[in-house]
């Protein structure tokens, strides 16, 4: 079996793409600056959201509530719609963190979560 962690990745939803996130999306960059090398109406395609239905690894997501550069919704989303396909899924939300948990103490929360989701999940445990 395999497994999935994600820790302070971009999950960036294009499909509900925050407006103060759009530094975060090259396509619409390029946009901006009169250079798009693609239509926008491909941007949904390239959103995780629209392979959700394909994801059968469990998965753990780590979450900081002050988050600017993926807001906190799109990892929740993530989330609900796993869960609701029935994939085996977690998630842990940490307190006055950004994109990446910095605090020490939660760095340590952070990897003690994440070898216990490996370890639940790793076949090599069983």
């Amino acid at each position: 079996h395999a497994f999935t962690f994600s820790n302070s990745t971009e999950i960036q939803n294009q499909i509900n793409l925050c407006p103060f996130a759009l530094r975060e999306v090259s396509v619409l960059t390029e946009f901006i600056l009169g250079h798009l090398c693609c239509s926008l109406t491909d941007v949904p395609h390239v959103s995780p959201m629209a392979h959700i239905k394909n994801v059968k690894t469990p998965t753990f997501f780590v979450l900081g509530d002050s988050d600017r550069r993926v807001p906190i919704s799109q990892g929740l989303s993530m989330y609900y719609a796993l869960k609701e396909l029935g994939v085996k899924t977690a998630t842990k939300m940490y307190p006055k963190s950004g994109h990446a948990i910095t605090a020490a103490e939660l760095d340590a929360d952070v990897n003690v979560n994440t070898i216990l989701w490996y370890h639940q999940h790793s076949t090599a445990t069983k």
